[in-house]
């Protein structure tokens, strides 16, 4: 078989080596499975038959002419209902074929990875082996199934039959001509779309309808019967023959993990998520050159004379970006940082667009995004900056606390607050009553158990203290490849992808936090109306909690217990505080 990572991969091939493989390691298993879904889907198809035959029944005075001659010997109500129970027998043969279908697979993907003898290779590869086992094992009882299908359909309607694979004749001389055209435009990694797969069914099973209605309004209509068939057996065929397109490109595009997984001389590449070869070729100096160059024509008048790209390194994984430093024709130069997100970063990309792109946010550490697009299917975002001078990796934290600070100083829009809160949990919400019993289980029997009960006690006033505490737009998860500083001093951020809103004093270092405090304390109170009725205690309890929440999502319970205490404490302090001012 063809190497996987090969360009010119060969999907023809690497399905028949499949299909060669397993029925080789397991033959009777695989052709137990083919029968019992050929079994299914004939009873499907019968359940699905045999009422309509019952309707036209029972609506009828006597037994139809057209009925065959042994089923004319039983009274019209007794033949209506062993119709009905015949169908209701076919379904439940149905079903039960499908749960031993369901059952023989997983038996059938495990001696499949047993075979190949090899350690764990991703996570979830059990659930990948199952679902191409059964994808490839229904393939090929679809191929049996359509083989019968369309010869019974031939023989009992045979213009039918010709008219259904005409359809299909005609797609696949489009999906044919597609390529052509686009090979013809020397486009890179050409795919075929399959976004249209979904509704081919359903348009053939259309089309082939419209010839029976034109075929029943001619001189020669033909018999009722045979029509009736013909169009049950067609929608059959429309149907399957989607299913097995599906199957087989599900296969194709997960070919490097089903390979790995099946056999014993193929490795699992590094690079097996996202779409490796076609995000790389973007940055070749050819195609990098080109729609950089148009990119920013798209976006500007200005007219520029030349382009100076170089590699800038991100820190985020499948994350490419370069610096382009464009010259007009009076020596005037501008600098652009254009980032392109991976398919598999396609999240971190929407993420950090939806905060940009947001009004009313100046003041936040940001260079300047002018556009959010998609470049061949791979999100893209543009910026503008004065400089893109990264700073000493040793000064990271120190600028980090600075960003911090000054990102806590400016109140996030109302909109941006509502479109977050209802789309992610803020920090009172993430410690929920489910996290919280988890954490008490794990400090069953320990010596942090007594203190974990003091702090459920005052679960409630914690959150709503928590939720009453301003937010701020947090962007902790940066490093020195995101951090720029100018020529001036001014600190830029390039990276938002995991941007959050947390209460204020959220994400700051306990670490000498303490006699940090009154001096943040004044400085936000200096910037931000709604800290005037906030204390220090509440920076000091928003960090504590967003540590907390930290330490459980991480799982590092007996880590986080060490901070309850403190918690317990400034909860108490503040509730003591807030009731004086009541009363």
């Amino acid at each position: 078989m063809s190497e996987m990572n090969a360009v010119n991969f060969n999907a023809g091939r690497w399905m028949y080596s499949v299909a060669n493989k397993i029925t080789r390691i397991i033959p009777g298993l695989t052709l137990t499975i083919i029968l019992l879904t050929l079994a299914a889907q004939i009873s499907l198809l019968a359940a699905s038959f045999l009422p309509l035959k019952a309707i036209i029944l029972i609506g009828s005075p006597n037994i139809p002419s057209y009925f065959p001659e042994y089923l004319k010997a039983f009274e019209r109500k007794d033949l209506f209902l062993l119709l009905c129970s015949t169908a209701a027998l076919f379904y439940v043969l149905y079903l039960l074929s499908e749960a031993l279908i369901k059952k023989l697979t997983k038996l059938g993907s495990e001696r499949l990875i047993l075979n190949s003898r090899k350690m764990i290779l991703f996570d979830g590869q059990n659930e990948v082996a199952s679902k191409a086992y059964l994808r490839f094992t229904r393939s090929l009882a679809a191929i049996v199934f359509l083989s019968l299908t369309i010869a019974a359909l031939g023989y009992i309607y045979l213009e039918l039959t010709i008219a259904t694979l005409a359809f299909w004749l005609c797609w696949a001389i489009a999906i044919k001509l597609n390529t052509v055209i686009k090979k013809s435009r020397k486009s890179q990694n050409i795919q075929t779309n399959y976004e249209s797969i979904n509704p081919l069914g359903s348009v053939g099973f259309f089309a082939a309808f419209s010839y029976l209605a034109y075929d029943l309004l001619s001189d020669t209509p033909p018999k009722l019967l045979p029509a009736i068939i013909g169009i049950l057996l067609t929608r059959q065929i429309m149907q399957r023959a989607t299913l097995l397109i599906q199957d087989l490109t599900s296969l194709k595009e997960q070919h490097l993990q089903i390979s790995a997984l099946f056999f014993k001389d193929h490795k699992l590449p590094s690079e097996a998520r996202g779409k490796p070869e076609k995000f790389w070729s973007l940055f070749t100096n050819d195609s990098v050159n080109q729609w950089a160059s148009d990119l920013l024509q798209e976006l500007s008048d200005t007219q520029y004379v030349k382009h100076d790209i170089k590699w800038h390194q991100t820190g985020i994984h499948d994350v490419f970006a370069i610096e382009v430093e464009s010259e007009t024709s009076s020596g005037q130069k501008e600098i652009y940082l254009i980032k392109v997100f991976n398919t598999n970063r396609t999240t971190l990309a929407i993420n950090e667009a939806t905060l940009l792109m947001e009004p009313n946010l100046e003041g936040i550490p940001t260079a300047r995004l002018l556009q959010a697009t998609v470049l061949d299917g791979f999100h893209c975002h543009i910026f503008t900056a004065q400089s893109l001078n990264k700073i000493p990796a040793i000064e990271t934290g120190i600028h980090q606390a600075a960003s911090a600070k000054i990102l806590m100083r400016h109140s996030p829009p109302q909109s941006l607050i509502q479109k977050y809160s209802r789309s992610r949990p803020l920090l009172w919400d993430r410690l929920n009553d489910t996290t919280l019993n988890g954490f008490g289980t794990a400090l069953n029997g320990s010596e942090h158990l007594h203190e974990f009960r003091k702090f459920m006690q005052l679960k409630h006033q914690l959150r709503e203290i928590l939720r009453s505490t301003p937010l701020f737009i947090n962007n902790s998860q940066i490093g020195k490849d995101q951090i720029f500083v100018s020529n001036d001093g001014k600190l830029s951020i390039s990276y938002w992808g995991n941007w959050s809103l947390e209460p204020i004093g959220a994400s700051l270092q306990l670490k000498n936090l303490s006699a940090s405090l009154p001096s943040l304390m004044a400085d936000l109170q200096q910037h931000r109306e709604d800290t005037q009725q906030m204390s220090e205690k509440h920076l000091m309890l928003a960090a504590l909690c967003f540590s907390l929440d930290q330490l459980l999502s991480r799982q590092h319970y007996l880590s986080a217990a060490e901070l309850l205490p403190e918690i317990t404490a400034l909860v108490t302090s503040i509730e003591t505080e807030n009731l004086a001012v009541i009363k």
